[in-house]
């Protein structure tokens, strides 16, 4: 076989060109006609009754150049503008929430220091949230002379009785919450003697926790209360002991193997609750506002002179109503004790201390207050 010349190869190559132009050409106008087609009938559906029109010519309808294509020229995207910035919707405030507080913290045995009335620091006492808890202006009194004698009240011992207490403490500056209690102070007179007892604890559900008490007992004579025996016991510590020797007028510690000399009316550091009530029953006209009533006072290892003023009367509101009372303070000493301590005597209720408050240097503040007044060997009627 000859291959085919050059210019016989160009006449071949032209002539596929023509065949495969008439074909594409054929494949173009069906696939065209169709699409009309289609597009036809999707028109046709929307008009009614359009089964009964008349079918279009399809000669008629398609023309077809062929040209080449021309060149596409790349045409540059229009800029796109920004999308316009939509305004933020406001957030609608959430309904609000009610703040539960959390519970106040328990009561440690830890926590529980010196809950005592005469103690430098007080761990209990009322809840008088209306009540100021700022220490009171006092003018500092003169130091007594440790060999000045006592001074001499007309005496008269309060009838027996149990005070229910609810304690409260607080501290300055502090996020803690205050810490409750409850407690009691039981007075009992029998003839020439006489038993007191202090207490503060836990009041739990079906019981309670006992974690201070403080007892005194001993005779009664022409000075008042004449303590023989007062103890402390705390439930982190052990319990101590103070004696009084009044025949030869001293006393010793079970803490300490000092032995000081005492005066005659010295108390210990429950009994001076109970004597004060008796200078006031004694007499009441010896209770004046800006007078001022000293005594020793035994506590631990030491030997102290109380110093208490007399404040004006004043109404003092507690669960159990509003009661007349004698605001008596004592202020803090240098180099005696540090914490000022606060007592209200009301006359009404036969002189019992219906509120205790001490306040430590640091600002911490007990308060005890009387919920309720249970007499005891009251006269037949």
């Amino acid at each position: 076989m000859i291959s085919p010349t050059p210019a016989s190869t160009f006449t071949h190559l032209k002539r596929q060109l023509k065949r495969q132009l008439r074909q594409n050409r054929t494949s173009l106008v069906a696939a065209l006609l169709t699409v009309l087609l289609h597009v036809l009938l999707l028109q046709a559906s929307a008009i009614p009754n359009w089964h009964n029109m008349p079918t279009p010519r399809l000669e008629q309808v398609v023309q077809i150049n062929l040209s080449p294509s021309p060149i596409v020229q790349e045409i540059p995207a229009p800029a796109v503008s920004p999308p316009p910035v939509l305004k933020q919707r406001e957030s609608k405030p959430k309904p609000h929430q009610p703040v539960i507080p959390e519970p106040a913290p328990e009561i440690t045995a830890a926590e529980i220091q010196d809950i005592g009335p005469g103690s430098a620091s007080n761990d209990f006492p009322p809840r008088p949230a209306e009540q100021s808890t700022k220490p009171v202006a006092v003018p500092e009194p003169e130091p007594e002379p440790s060999s000045a004698a006592p001074a001499t009240y007309a005496l008269a011992l309060p009838e027996s009785v149990e005070l229910k207490m609810t304690l409260l403490r607080t501290e300055p500056d502090s996020n803690r919450a205050p810490i409750y209690g409850v407690g009691a102070i039981v007075w009992s007179v029998d003839g020439d003697t006489y038993k007191l007892s202090i207490e503060a604890g836990l009041d739990m559900l079906f019981t309670s926790i006992n974690l201070y008490r403080l007892t005194s007992e001993g005779g009664i004579n022409s000075f008042g209360l004449a303590p023989e025996l007062s103890t402390e016991a705390r439930r982190t510590r052990a319990k101590t002991a103070t004696h009084f020797h009044n025949e030869d007028k001293t006393v010793s510690f079970s803490s300490s193997s000092a032995k000081l000399a005492i005066q005659d009316g010295a108390q210990d550091k429950a009994s001076f609750l109970m004597q004060l009530a008796s200078i006031g029953k004694g007499d009441p006209s010896q209770f004046v506002a800006g007078r001022e009533i000293a005594f020793q006072v035994a506590e631990e290892k030491e030997l102290s002179v109380f110093v208490f003023t007399i404040l004006e009367k004043e109404e003092l509101s507690t669960k159990l109503g509003k009661f007349s009372t004698w605001h008596l303070v004592r202020a803090p000493r240098p180099g005696a004790y540090s914490s000022q301590l606060e007592i209200w005597l009301a006359p009404s209720t036969g002189w019992y201390p219906i509120q205790i408050r001490n306040t430590e240097s640091n600002g911490t503040v007990t308060t005890q207050s009387v919920t309720e007044i249970i007499q005891k060997n009251l006269p037949p009627h």
